[in-house]
């Protein structure tokens, strides 16, 4: 390896690290300015590429052919003039694209970029497809737009382009842009730092939707969401008050300082947005709160039952996120009984919400699967991003129209009612001896550790998470020996259960936060 190259990965192994500092300080993005205003005359443009522009029909039957991974929210930036899209194709295959704003346009995690829109089309995005790589097909794309660019009276490109993708810089090097300074942003400061181009969040509409509210107890990729369409105007908190704790109050100071959001009111705070408090006693302040804020629309997500007073204020109703395919497992525990019941095949649904439990009309349904049974963690997260997908599809198909596409769903179901549950009303309901062993395995797979409520077994650290390794079929095999500081073994009539401890120090740890946040007794809160 020359000289050269050496000095190449040190110094994109320093850049890295000082990105990695500059977030722990808040500074989650740096970019560096590139101008094109002028075509290099060296740079040769393939004659067999055919270049043009997409439309959002031609957007959305790429999409359906998948050919280019394209959003309702793509669609929408054509659709309305805040973007254009560039596609190249060879002998009527797709080779790739590229993607021009004309107007602030959506960023990411509710940021917004603003940019010198009187002078220049601001390149966000570029894809090529793997087959043509190498065949200078970002080069033909780039010579289209920057021509487009001037028929519209612009200047030329402008781009931002992150400070450590070397490879972006570097063909940006190579098709010609110039670098014109950089931009930082940083939540403390989140205003003009360049004057051609800067990040903010956005608190007046860009895109036409109605009012929304979002409530829920805790932040979540459903929040991010709803706020990245600039449309949330009111966070409503409905999780149970606790009395801060000193370990917060030590931290409160240090997240104000470096950007973090330690709170749903801090979230709320630093975006710009109303934040209000639920109380159950008192549902008839939220309904005028709603009221006199002008909610069109109240989203909820992991919210108790609400009254008719609260969720008919809102012009367009409320809708609700619930983690199955409605009607399957009404009720707030919906993730848990479908892993006792041994149903991998897993959902959520946006649906109205009326005076009856998950019973208002279904607006849009998701389905995923898993092959085993996942612990609570993997399966709440999957759940969740699952349900921020479906909404992000609803906002931009449906809501950004006006439209709110709903079918009765069936009254009947043939799946339990998902209620609430703990360890000890599970037991009472369903006896230890009562329980197959395709229950039992479910249910230590899903919860990570063994119960003791199943029984408690001599000088078993019940702090241990377990993993179960595998099962013997008594018919097959004698029961196997396993050495007490290594594992258990738990025997029905048919199998034995092999569970081995788990000594991993994360998996330890985990479970020792898990059980100081939890009572012994409790099973964990898997609502989404």
């Amino acid at each position: 390896m020359n000289a050269g190259r050496r000095l190449q990965r040190i110094w994109v192994g320093i850049k890295k690290l000082i990105v990695r500092i500059a977030a722990k300080a808040g500074i989650n993005r740096i970019e560096k300015l590139h101008t094109l205003s002028d075509w290099p005359e060296q740079v040769v443009v393939p004659d067999d590429v055919v270049v043009e522009l997409l439309s959002s029909d031609r957007l959305a039957s790429l999409g359906d052919q998948g050919d280019l991974p394209v959003s309702a929210e793509d669609r929408a930036r054509v659709e309305t003039g805040i973007a254009f899209c560039v596609g190249a194709f060879v002998n009527g295959e797709y080779a790739g694209c590229g993607w021009y704003a004309l107007k602030p346009y959506h960023h990411s995690d509710g940021l917004y970029a603003f940019f010198d829109a009187e002078n220049w089309v601001c390149g966000y995005g570029a894809r090529v497809a793997e087959a043509f790589r190498g065949r200078s097909i970002r080069t033909a794309i780039v010579h289209f737009a920057l021509k487009h660019a001037k028929e519209l009276g612009r200047k030329g490109i402008l781009a931002a382009i992150n400070w450590d993708n070397e490879a972006s810089l570097r063909s940006g090097k190579k098709l010609g842009y110039r670098p014109v300074g950089y931009q930082v942003w940083w939540p403390l400061r989140p205003h003009r730092t360049h004057p051609l181009y800067y990040l903010s969040y956005v608190h007046k509409p860009v895109f036409d939707f109605p009012a929304i509210a979002v409530m829920t107890p805790f932040h979540s990729l459903i929040l991010d969401e709803a706020f990245a369409t600039t449309q949330l105007q009111m966070l409503v908190d409905c999780s149970d008050p606790e009395a801060p704790s000193w370990k917060a109050r030590l931290k409160h100071p240090l997240y104000r300082l470096t950007g973090r959001d330690d709170s749903l009111k801090a979230w709320a705070i630093r975006r710009g947005i109303a934040y209000v408090r639920y109380e159950r006693k008192q549902p008839d302040a939220l309904a005028t709160e709603l009221e006199r804020s002008g909610i069109e629309l109240l989203l909820s997500y992991g919210a108790p039952l609400l009254p008719e007073s609260v969720f008919a204020t809102p012009s367009l109703g409320t809708l609700n996120l619930h983690p199955s395919r409605l009607p399957d497992y009404r009720g707030g525990r919906p993730l848990f009984w479908q892993c006792f019941d041994g149903n991998l095949d897993f959902g959520v649904t946006l649906h109205e919400v009326n005076a009856g439990i998950d019973r208002g009309r279904i607006i849009q349904q998701q389905g995923f699967h898993f092959d085993a049974v996942p612990d609570r963690y993997t399966l709440s997260l999957r759940a969740r991003a699952e349900a921020a997908q479906l909404l992000h599809g609803f906002l931009w198909d449906h809501l950004r129209k006006g439209l709110i596409p709903a079918q009765a769903q069936e009254q009947s179901s043939a799946t339990r009612f998902a209620r609430q549950v703990n360890m000890n009303q599970l037991l009472e309901e369903f006896s230890l001896p009562s329980l197959n062993s395709d229950q039992i395995y479910r249910t230590v797979s899903y919860l990570g550790f063994w119960p003791i409520h199943f029984h408690q077994l001599s000088g078993f650290p019940t702090w241990h998470p377990v993993t179960l390794s595998r099962v013997v079929d008594q018919s097959e095999a004698p029961r196997p020996d396993v050495p007490a500081w290594r594992g258990f073994v738990w025997s029905d009539d048919r199998y034995h259960w092999v569970f081995y401890y788990n000594f991993r120090i994360r998996a330890m740890l985990q479970r020792w936060r898990d059980r100081m946040a939890l009572n012994r007794g409790e099973l964990p809160d898997i609502y989404l």
